[in-house]
């Protein structure tokens, strides 16, 4: 049994340790993220640490009724104790009547901007998003465990001159519109809709404010959509930190398709898809006019 003090997430089990960068994820890092649920065995006492490439003794638990419970299938989750920086928490910012009241009137349309705002009262508007879909209700996830996660994400973001907390709050705010007025909420169900606001979210997060081909560039150790694949590993380290747990309602196999969904939609970030994404678009469009006219 592991205290519930001790940051844990779920990861998949090495036989060989790899060499990690100081910061960014490679690709054979992201994908052991992307690790599907072990079996119901007793996995031996002793595992690669991902991360740090040593073999770490005494770490490994199964989850049990004294910790979370088992999953739908009755399946136990590996988990391992991670090095992630912790999540420092602070307090919910107070709320200032009068620039709430502004941002409020713009924020169902495109007029909206973040750049007019301070930080602290960014971080209402992007509560106020998530209420507005009803995700906390309809999840079961506390509002005040999406209030430690969005200053996480927040105090995350670097100072850089565009990819700060401000375009955060811009690019989600947008999507936000764009999927409420193309009526794409009413299609989606709940989990994908939370999926999509927390991928906006998150998908520059940590970003170090030079693009994939400097990276490449640079070092032959980063590929392609490096990251993508770093924003996506660090959101998850964020939500599953003991101090956010935003994610603890979610059993095994909801907590894996939800995983798959953020991860996509930030890995479709990549410039270098953009193209195929567009063309993908316009093929849908052809079919359906086509559909229309016959």
């Amino acid at each position: 049994y592991v205290s519930p003090k001790r940051r844990v997430s779920p990861v998949k089990a090495r036989s060989k340790p790899r060499s990690m960068s100081s910061w960014l994820s490679n690709e054979s890092y992201h994908k052991s993220w992307c690790a599907t649920p072990v079996g119901a065995s007793r996995p031996s006492s002793s595992i690669e640490d991902p991360a740090e490439g040593v073999t770490m003794k005494g770490n490994i638990r199964l989850e049990s009724s004294k910790g979370m419970t088992f999953d739908a299938f009755d399946t136990p989750r590996l988990v391992l104790e991670r090095r992630a920086p912790a999540v420092v928490v602070c307090p919910w910012p107070e709320r200032c009547d009068a620039e709430y009241a502004r941002g409020i009137l713009m924020i169902e349309t495109l007029e909206f901007d973040s750049l007019t705002f301070h930080k602290d009262e960014l971080v209402h508007f992007l509560l106020e998003l998530f209420v507005r879909v009803q995700i906390p209700p309809r999840l079961g996830i506390p509002v005040a465990k999406l209030q430690r996660f969005i200053l996480a994400v927040r105090d995350h973001m670097q100072d850089h001159p565009y990819h700060n907390f401000h375009h955060v709050v811009d690019v989600t705010q947008t999507l936000y519109v764009l999927a409420q007025r193309s009526g794409l909420f009413e299609q989606m169900s709940d989990m994908d809709s939370f999926a999509l606001l927390v991928a906006a979210m998150c998908h520059d997060l940590e970003h170090p404010g030079v693009s994939n081909v400097s990276l490449t560039n640079s070092e032959a150790k980063y590929k392609h959509s490096s990251l993508e694949k770093h924003h996506s590993m660090r959101a998850f380290e964020l939500m599953v930190d003991n101090e956010v747990d935003l994610l603890r309602n979610l059993n095994t196999a909801k907590y894996y398709a939800f995983r798959r969904s953020v991860m996509d939609i930030i890995l479709a970030t990549d410039m270098r898809r953009h193209a195929e994404y567009v063309a993908k678009v316009e093929a849908c469009i052809a079919e359906r006019q086509a559909a229309e006219k016959g």
